[in-house]
């Protein structure tokens, strides 16, 4: 008992005197964070003084094709739709981090084809031994050098090697896959928030033209009164829908404004960036000469969330083929090669050792771990599967859906353009007759009211049309309306 508490006393004192040091009274107040946090649910946490808060990350400049720039962009340079993606596509950083994900996939496939290779280390041990023997009448000192080299190299595991490969490569196929998608995504934004922005202008031009009117019927209903024809109910009536038209007008304005900014986001610039946006004429609506079933046989094939799906789905399958193999044995080739050197006295002497061998490893612990992984990992197979099934019947009814809504676009397009022309000549006589002192001024602003309607109705319907078609090309898989696998065909057209 003496002895042993002879030979604790000076660990007892080194452990009082490091507890003495300045800095060692440890307490739970001398760990906490100097960042702290908010004194109480409802009160705001206040960065300590001298907390340096983060700022935004630097971006690099924005990359765009070439003959552009970011100041002709600012300078007055006009983008086209072709523009608008060609920058989404290089600035979006949605591709850049699934590019990135990819990378990461690829290298864990190298990492998992290093199981393949041999393994060889090395090592170098040195020894300084001082014994005495008899009591201190035989002393001498040993000193030895040990480098060696140990050699590995798995022969045979069941094929879990093969199995690890399988499932990284599967990963990274689905990566890959997503950054397709990522592309298609990226692409349809772009057109969206183009052609959303086509349509806005348009309806800009159309409230300008309300305005046109209402300002011709305020002043046929002044020269009426002043005529001694009308009277100044006439007027004020015709002074409301005028100021109904400019509310009308910059409330359209204001989102114009909004839109841009949603398009320069889409692009992959700062919402404040100023474009020019080159307007063309709205496409003429046609009808796809292709039957609904042969898009959606095209977007089962070719569509990258689905085929990203499925690769998630066969690489879990494979991590259950490496769970089942990690639980056989394995073979090993092994090898060892060490020399020893004796660095005297009374000489320097050298003595080489190395051994080969071949190796079963039989796993014996961790079998009940192992096979409550390989259940996991069956579960989640399965479960994969099923959401790639559910994700191929939901690609079916957004081609379905995109496909009859194209359709309807066109119609409503054919129907919107007659429903303007009749209304133009309607309001084109109201007035002309109101001039002439046959009709009322509500005739007149009903006229009016119905026509400003129905620009709007045909500037949507070919803003459908167009952004209808850009969905279907998204949902059937295809960069472009131009890849869908058969031409257009004339509006009016029926397809079975």
């Amino acid at each position: 008992m003496h002895r042993t508490s002879w030979f604790a006393a000076p660990f007892l004192v080194l452990a009082w005197s490091t507890s003495a040091l300045p800095g060692c009274g440890t307490t739970l107040a001398s760990l906490s964070s100097p960042v702290g946090y908010a004194p109480a649910p409802s009160t705001p946490w206040a960065p300590p003084t001298g907390y340096a808060v983060p700022q935004p990350l630097p971006s690099a400049p924005p990359r765009l094709p070439p003959g552009l720039s970011l100041d002709k962009l600012e300078g007055g340079a006009e983008v086209s739709l072709a523009d608008a993606v060609a920058i989404a596509l290089a600035n979006n950083p949605a591709t850049r981090d699934a590019w990135l994900q990819a990378q990461v996939a690829a290298a864990n496939v190298a990492g998992a084809k290093v199981g393949y290779l041999p393994n060889l280390s090395g090592d170098v041990k040195g020894l300084v031994q001082h014994q005495a023997a008899l009591g201190g009448k035989f002393n001498f000192t040993q000193k030895v050098i040990d480098p060696g080299l140990t050699l590995s190299y798995l022969l045979f595991d069941f094929g879990g090697r093969a199995a690890r490969v399988t499932q990284t490569e599967r990963t990274l196929a689905a990566a890959d896959f997503t950054q397709n998608q990522t592309v298609q995504d990226v692409i349809l934004a772009a057109e969206q928030a183009y052609l959303s922005y086509v349509a806005e202008e348009a309806l800009v031009s159309a409230e300008e033209d309300a305005v046109k009117s209402a300002l011709a019927s305020v002043d046929a209903a002044k020269a009426r009164e002043k005529a001694g024809l009308g009277t100044e109910a006439d007027v004020l009536q015709a002074q409301t829908a005028l100021a109904n038209a400019k509310l009308d007008y910059e409330t359209v304005a204001g989102q114009l404004g909004i839109v841009k900014g949603s398009l320069a986001t889409a692009m992959g610039l700062a919402a404040n960036v100023e474009i020019q946006v080159k307007v063309q004429p709205p496409a003429e609506p046609r009808e796809l000469k292709v039957q609904v079933k042969t898009l959606i046989d095209q977007a089962l094939a070719n569509r990258a969330d689905l085929a990203s799906a499925r690769e998630k789905a066969l690489a879990a399958r494979a991590q259950i083929d490496s769970l089942k193999a990690s639980m056989k044995p394995s073979l090993s080739l092994a090898g060892t090669v060490d020399q020893v050197v004796f660095l005297g006295p009374p000489s320097v002497t050298t003595a080489t050792n190395y051994s080969v061998s071949l190796d079963v490893s039989v796993p014996i612990s961790g079998a009940i771990a192992t096979l409550a992984a390989i259940a996991g990992a069956k579960a989640q197979a399965e479960d994969l599967a099923v959401q790639s099934t559910l994700d191929d019947e939901k690609a079916v009814q957004e081609v379905w859906t995109s496909y009859y809504n194209l359709k309807t676009a066109a119609r409503r397009t054919q129907a919107a353009k007659d429903l303007v022309a009749s209304a133009t000549a309607a309001s084109d006589v109201a007035l002309g007759r109101y001039k002439q002192g046959l009709g009322t001024i509500l005739d007149v602003l009903s006229a009016q009211s119905a026509l400003a309607s129905a620009k709007g109705t045909l500037i949507q319907a070919q803003a459908q049309w167009s952004l209808a078609l850009a969905q279907l090309a998204h949902d059937v898989g295809a960069l472009s309306p131009r890849n869908l696998s058969q031409p257009l065909a004339p509006a009016g057209r029926e397809t079975k």
